[in-house]
């Protein structure tokens, strides 16, 4: 049964200089949040074996953090269309590198990260019960189950199992 890991990159830093976007760095904030989540995903069990991951500095600062909890060594893509796409073209993203992964985690922006989740969920009080419906927080991730391949996938089909944010694992 694949999985699906949609991480937002950590909180970033909009005064660290001239820095345009993609340049942009993770925040204090980001570097406390993403370990958080990161520790989280390790502890439930849902290590990726393959990362697509945006190749905006703030994403591959989120990918360094996830990665030092891993322990393995996923396989890493940096497909260019995860910086600028819509929540479609993650979902193409998704079909076309998907692959033979067991699970496959996006390192990816809002709004698109956010509708990808909504664009594959499932109907049904999931998205709501979890808060998945209202906002896509930095550092959240959301973890969804298919009984498809990742070639075959199609919008609704996937199975909330978690949305997880940074607020809730603090809180703890």
């Amino acid at each position: 049964m694949p999985r699906l890991c949609l991480f937002r990159h950590a909180k970033s830093d909009w005064f660290a200089g001239p820095a345009g976007d993609f340049d942009r760095p993770i925040s204090a904030r980001g570097k406390r949040d993403a370990p958080l989540v990161s520790a989280h995903l390790v502890a439930e069990g849902w290590q990726p074996d393959r990362i697509l991951c945006s190749p905006a500095k703030r994403a591959r600062q989120t990918l360094a953090i996830v990665a030092g909890f891993l322990g393995g060594d996923p396989h890493v893509l940096y497909p260019a269309g995860l910086y600028d796409a819509s929540g479609a073209d993650y979902a193409s993203l998704i079909r076309n590198h998907g692959g033979d992964a067991a699970t496959l985690m996006i390192i990816g922006h809002n709004p698109m990260t956010h509708e990808t989740a909504l664009r594959l969920a499932a109907p049904g009080p999931a998205p709501a019960a979890t808060g998945l419906a209202r906002k896509f927080p930095t550092s959240a991730l959301a973890v969804l189950d298919f009984d498809t391949a990742w070639k075959d996938l199609e919008d609704q089909s996937g199975n909330v199992i978690a949305f997880i944010k940074p607020a809730d694992l603090s809180a703890k």
